[in-house]
């Protein structure tokens, strides 16, 4: 924190001198005149000069001081010249500001040749003997002058100097006040980001405290655990089987049994398992609400940081990750030993689980200068939970990854055997394993040696969580390994069948949030509309003609309209045009179908115009934008850690949304029912209503096919995932998802409500 301070400090005063200079900039005042302007001046005082010189010895002439051949062509060829040198005009000059020079150049020019003209024509009447007309040839020429039009020129150039004198001035002004600006900036953003530091090292300070207390219950909890192993391994050894016989006389054998109280085995039970709920809930949540701040302030949310601060923030960024990644293991481990880690089991595409690995491990690998390449061609489909499987690969593929030399290559084989099941096989060219090695190879907190954990990374639970999720799948993992050689990781997996791959997809129960009324006497595209809307959520009711249509609109006024406009009984553009004269329907959303585009001329009340064939993806926006209350996307974050909904709505607003915040449940289901929100992202744990409650509530009214994201530091079971539904919902665990995963999911939710501020007319 102290080296977040000495940073703020300096910061703000390189931002104060630099404002010093520029006030220092803003108190010299004008620019000086530059060298193009004075040379540009010298040439138009010379043709002032040369203009009147020219007039005087026609004067001369005209008073006979001189012969009248005094002046010839040659002197006004030079002034023509000169004129045309005027024309390589100064750099300052805008192009509008070169043509009005050039103007005023052509009218002096246009001046110089009517003189020549009256001079020539004095010369050839004097050379006639008449008098008359050559004073009077020399009187014309002297009444329009051309040096009135060469001062006409200097007053234009100076006319058009001050013009652009007075541009440079106003640009220096905003120039100054922008700087000004931008150097205010820079001190509000060193003294956040000394604020921000300082609330960090406080997070960290309170995360360290609590992982401290915890590590002590559950080494108190251990030492009671092994106590009470120890006192049962103590009667178990002088009983094996729990029976001892008392004699062995005559008559019937007497016995005697030892009977176990397990008690307090079942307390130290429930102790360690109030402890994983403890930290699922204590550690995960502060945890995902670091790692978001840090990705904020790294991803440039606070402005630019210096570069020993990006480094500060991603090293505290990457430990953090490691703490996440080491508490989900353990937790999966635990779960794994009790019975209660439930698999997902769908039909998988081999390519794609690989596909997903390369996507997660490939920052790894291009790091470590280690290529990436899979031979999966040709395998059938299998069946397992694709989430841990692919955590199973990327734990293989990430350590090939990190024991392989630069420039080597990890290969993923994905392949049928003999047996017919599929087979994973991960292959590094690395170090090899010894047979001591390959025996301790699986099991919890093992490193290969002691330096592992420092120079290789990891956990040392990646390896025995794998094995415990491959068992789960009915299979093991197997290594096969020679010292020098590398090593090769690979399991089975059950292979599906073809017949048994086209299961057909889950279509969700009818839980709307509003009234389409379908009108179309087309029975295919009836049965498209229906299923499309009826899996996004509406409530959908049917008509085959206009007649039907009105009966419904009379009875109940539907939320939206889609028409049909090649309907049998009647012009169905001219029974919408009825519905708009009437209050009552007026402001109705209608979205018309039409396979011409003409009919869609002159309609200025549609919410929308679709052609046929008919595009799901527009005609769901269309009906979104129809059935929603106008302004921007509104997000509602539910979270009682007040940390977590910081960084949410950090992240969010970044994206343009409205966001609204609940720190309870009963907060959360008035702000859902004020504001309607598009999207809802919701934790579990909350406060007097929990997040199921909030589901149950919401349910029951007009938000029940809101989009939902459950961002939640439980793990949740299948029956949970189900109780915790409403429109399209997606499921999170706070230390598991990353922030790119959680964005990708809020874009995709409110499907394009990013890219339009308003409602469509």
């Amino acid at each position: 924190m102290s080296q977040g301070l000495r940073l703020s400090r300096r910061s703000g005063v390189l931002a104060a001198g630099a404002l010093l200079l520029l006030c220092g900039l803003f108190a010299m005042g004008r620019p000086w005149a530059t060298s193009d302007n004075d040379r540009y001046r010298g040439a138009l005082r010379h043709l002032r000069v040369a203009s009147g010189d020219l007039e005087l010895d026609v004067l001369r002439e005209r008073l006979g001081l001189r012969t009248l051949h005094g002046v010839d062509a040659e002197d006004f060829a030079a002034l023509r010249a000169r004129a045309d040198a005027l024309r390589r005009f100064p750099s300052f000059l805008s192009d509008m500001d070169r043509r009005t020079m050039n103007a005023a150049l052509d009218l002096f020019v246009s001046a110089l040749d009517e003189r020549a003209a009256l001079l020539e024509r004095a010369r050839a009447a004097d050379a006639r003997g008449e008098k008359a007309e050559a004073d009077a040839a020399l009187q014309a020429l002297l009444e329009g002058t051309a040096s009135a039009r060469a001062d006409r020129v200097i007053n234009t150039y100076l006319e058009l100097y001050e013009r652009t004198q007075g541009r440079n001035e106003r640009s220096r002004i905003v120039f100054f006040i922008v700087s000004l600006a931008l150097v205010a900036y820079v001190l509000v953003v060193m003294v956040r980001l000394s604020s921000a530091t300082a609330e960090l090292a406080t997070l960290n300070a309170d995360l360290e405290r609590r992982v401290e207390e915890r590590t002590r219950a559950l080494s108190a909890a251990n030492d009671e655990l092994r106590a009470s192993e120890a006192r049962k391994a103590a009667i178990l050894e002088a009983s094996p089987d729990g029976i001892l016989p008392l004699d062995g006389g005559e008559g019937p054998p007497r016995f005697t049994a030892f009977v176990r109280d397990i008690t307090e085995r079942k307390e130290v039970e429930r102790m360690k398992n109030e402890f994983i709920s403890t930290v699922s809930h204590e550690l995960r949540t502060p945890l995902t609400s670091i790692r978001g701040s840090l990705g904020l302030l790294e991803g440039g949310v606070m402005g630019e940081l210096p570069p020993r601060a990006v480094d500060l923030v991603r090293i505290a960024r990457t430990n953090t990750e490691r703490l996440i990644r080491l508490i989900n293991d353990s937790l999966d481990l635990e779960k794994m030993e009790a019975g209660r880690l439930e698999l997902k089991v769908a039909t998988l595409e081999c390519a794609e689980l690989v596909e997903a690995t390369f996507a997660g491990v490939k920052g790894v690998a291009d790091g470590a200068g280690v290529a990436l390449h899979a031979e999966v061609a040709g395998t059938p489909r299998v069946s397992g939970d694709r989430d841990r499987l692919v955590q199973v690969l990327t734990n293989l593929v990430s350590n090939a990854v990190k024991f392989s030399p630069r420039g080597a290559e990890v290969t993923v084989r994905v392949a049928e055997d003999a047996s017919g099941r599929v087979r994973f096989s991960v292959a590094d060219p690395g170090p090899g394993l010894s047979p001591e090695q390959r025996a301790r190879l699986f099991g919890r907190f093992q490193q290969l040696d002691s330096s592992d954990t420092r120079s290789k990374g990891g956990t040392g639970l990646g390896l025995a969580l794998s094995q415990a999720i491959v068992e789960q799948h009915g299979s093991r993992i197997s290594v096969e390994s020679e010292e020098g050689r590398g090593s090769t990781f690979s399991f089975t997996l059950e292979a599906v069948k073809p017949a048994l791959a086209a299961a057909p997809p889950y279509v969700p129960e009818d839980a709307s949030r509003y009234d389409v009324l379908v009108t179309t006497a087309d029975a295919e595209l009836a049965a498209l509309l229906r299923g499309l809307l009826s899996h996004e959520g509406y409530r959908v009711l049917s008509a085959t003609n206009l007649a039907e249509a009105a009966r419904h609109l009379d009875a109940a006024l539907p939320d939206a309209l889609v028409v049909d406009m090649q309907l049998p009984d009647g012009q169905a553009l001219d029974w919408v045009r009825r519905l708009r004269e009437q209050p009552r329907t007026h402001e109705l959303p209608v979205l018309a179908l039409s396979g011409r585009a003409d009919h869609a001329e002159g309609v200025p009340h549609w919410v929308d115009w679709m052609p046929r064939p008919l595009e799901e993806s527009r005609l769901l926006e269309s009906l979104r934008y129809a059935t929603r209350q106008p302004g921007q996307a509104r997000v509602l974050v539910v979270d009682d850690d007040a940390g977590t909904r910081r960084t949410l709505c950090a992240q969010l607003e970044r994206l343009g949304v409205h966001v609204f915040e609940a720190a309870d449940g009963e907060s959360a289901v008035e702000l859902a029912r004020e504001t309607t929100p598009d999207l809802i992202v919701l934790d579990v744990g909350l406060p007097r209503l929990d997040g199921f409650e909030v589901v149950d509530i919401l349910r029951q009214g007009r938000g029940r096919a809101t989009p939902l994201i459950v961002f939640t530091g439980r793990d949740l079971t299948r029956m949970d995932e189900r109780q915790l539904t409403l429109g399209i919902t997606r499921h999170f665990t706070k230390s598991r998802a990353s922030e790119e995963e959680l964005v990708a999911s809020v874009r995709d939710l409110l499907s394009g409500l990013l890219a339009r501020k308003a409602h469509p007319s």
